[in-house]
């Protein structure tokens, strides 16, 4: 999906709803899936879009394969998620109070090069 700042995709004006740290370059629109609602150890589907976490530790690997996005709520560049989703070719923001602020199924474009998290209304 092609982005320009400001654009209208899909007839509507995404609002930005959290700012925060850019972690991982790359741009992705998807459905937010909620890891610390369901446990750690939920197995996610390929189906998975954008994972919500509120740290990624090296044990939690999993969570991330199928991912197209990844959103945590504490760490910074030189962690363990942001050098994961690095790794792995998809964008990452770390952004305080994302769990509170998101919900599951909710329709976000995730900014990694700026940091952003823009939801569709």
């Amino acid at each position: 999906m092609n982005y320009i700042k400001g654009e209208i995709l899909d007839n509507v004006r995404p609002k930005l709803l959290i700012k925060g740290i850019g972690a991982s370059r790359g741009k992705y629109r998807g459905k937010v899936y909620i890891v610390a609602n369901k446990g750690r150890n939920s197995p996610l589907a390929e189906e998975v879009e954008v994972v919500v976490v509120p740290f990624l530790s090296p044990f939690d690997i999993f969570i991330v394969l199928h991912a197209k996005a990844l959103i945590m709520e504490h760490g910074g560049v030189t962690s363990h998620g942001a050098v994961i989703a690095r790794e792995l070719g998809i964008p990452c923001v770390i952004a305080e109070n994302a769990i509170n602020l998101l919900k599951d199924g909710m329709d976000v474009f995730v900014d990694g090069d700026e940091g952003c998290i823009y939801v569709y209304q």
